[in-house]
């Protein structure tokens, strides 16, 4: 942990916003697959590392868009993902989710937030 860090979450922790859209958003989460793009385009397998942990799920940015171009590879990722992971959030274009607690939110814009995990849900 670096001196930036430790005062972005004390900060967060009392209260300041924090905003992260695409990668700024996969981040936040508790675990994140750095290698979304690569997975997604040429069958890499993903790669699951901790993220920042503000909140308690793994977070797929740009859903509605990757379950359009290929449901089936993007459920597989969701279904697949190690076990350490917990849920996932994946969040459609265009979409706010407004985060008070790890436990409470509220989605904003045109699309909507899906959770997926805890025995996977479809």
């Amino acid at each position: 942990e670096t001196k930036l860090w430790k005062e972005i979450f004390t900060r967060y922790s009392k209260g300041a916003i924090l905003t992260g859209s695409s990668a700024g958003a996969i981040v936040m989460g508790n675990f994140q697959m750095i290698n979304i793009i690569n997975a997604f385009e040429k069958d890499a397998k993903p790669n699951w590392v901790r993220g920042f942990g503000l909140v308690n799920w793994a977070i797929i940015p740009h859903f509605d868009w990757a379950i359009k171009h290929d449901r089936n590879k993007v459920m597989n990722f969701l279904k697949d993902a190690p076990n350490k992971v917990g849920k996932i959030a994946g969040i459609d274009e265009e979409t706010a989710v407004i985060v008070r607690d790890s436990s409470e939110f509220e989605v904003w814009g045109k699309g909507k937030i899906q959770m997926f995990r805890d025995n996977f849900d479809s």
